[in-house]
């Protein structure tokens, strides 16, 4: 579940009802993490495809889970850039 936020830079995931900062996901992480899935060069379940975007686990595995509700809030590249 997505939580939608005020501010068009995050989005909260999970229940919503968590305040633990790696339920918090960041557009730039959204960003990055689209830039390596069109690139093409990594399995996105990858340790090489997390390092290549920058972004640590915890917060990587949140955003494969959350991955159409993130969608949905910012689109893909062309949309959120």
């Amino acid at each position: 579940m997505l939580k939608i936020t005020n501010e068009d830079n995050y989005a909260m995931v999970g229940d919503g009802k968590d305040n633990n900062p790696i339920n918090k996901i960041y557009k730039d992480e959204w960003i990055a993490f689209l830039e390596v899935r069109q690139d093409g060069q990594h399995n996105m379940f990858s340790p090489e495809a997390r390092n290549s975007a920058s972004i640590d686990k915890d917060t990587w595995k949140q955003i494969m889970s959350n991955f159409d509700d993130l969608y949905d809030k910012w689109g893909d590249l062309n949309e959120c850039v």
